[in-house]
């Protein structure tokens, strides 16, 4: 199968490399999407040992190959949770797995998303409704999921007034989620292309 490699100094290559052995309670996932993340740019741009494994923590992809035993058939459409953790310790059985000792991240630590297939942990694959689209899903994780998690340790709540310093992705996913929660939202940024954004996604000031 093809899969991305960044070497470093600015430039990545498509090799072929084996395809993924399905193992005990994981699952093989064909990809439909993989975004792009800021943290991914390191190893485009760093020392060609920035980064040792296929790129790619944001993704959605299609079951091919399952366990008979797995919760997941043939054909199911997942968005991939990318912090695989052991699964036995107190962090993990709270669901606080970015905080796991032996915590790995697929894209990183494990071959992640941009490449034809990947072997992904069946806990982190999350069921998608037909009514998302596999863009909008891969930004689910990251780009939705820490700004959900950010607003709900700040008690954020509707009527309140929100300021989003910052409208890269994760700003403007705040955007997105305070405003969801009903929330005033202001964003700032010296960009205006993304102070436009901030807009059309709903800030009430910007």
């Amino acid at each position: 199968m093809k899969a991305v490699r960044l070497l470093g100094n600015c430039e990545l290559e498509i090799r072929q490399v084996p395809e993924p052995t399905l193992r005990p309670g994981w699952v093989v996932v064909k990809m439909r999407a993989s975004a792009i993340c800021g943290s991914d740019l390191h190893g485009l741009y760093e020392a060609p040992s920035a980064a040792t494994h296929t790129p790619g923590h944001e993704f959605v992809g299609e079951v091919v190959e399952a366990g008979s035993d797995s919760r997941l058939r043939q054909g199911a459409r997942v968005a991939v949770y990318a912090m695989v953790g052991c699964w036995e310790c107190e962090f993990c059985r709270k669901g606080a797995i970015p905080l796991c000792p032996q915590v790995n991240c697929l894209g990183f630590d494990l071959d992640g998303g941009d490449a034809e297939f990947a072997l992904v942990p069946e806990q982190c694959c999350l069921p998608l409704p037909d009514d998302v689209s596999d863009e909008v899903a891969t930004l689910a994780g990251d780009v939705i999921g820490v700004s959900w998690q950010q607003l709900r340790q700040v008690g954020a709540r509707a009527q309140e007034l929100v300021v989003v310093s910052g409208l890269g992705p994760m700003g403007l996913g705040a955007v997105v989620v305070a405003k969801y929660l009903g929330c005033q939202v202001v964003g700032v940024d010296t960009n205006p292309y993304r102070v436009e954004l901030a807009r059309e996604l709903g800030a009430d000031f910007a």
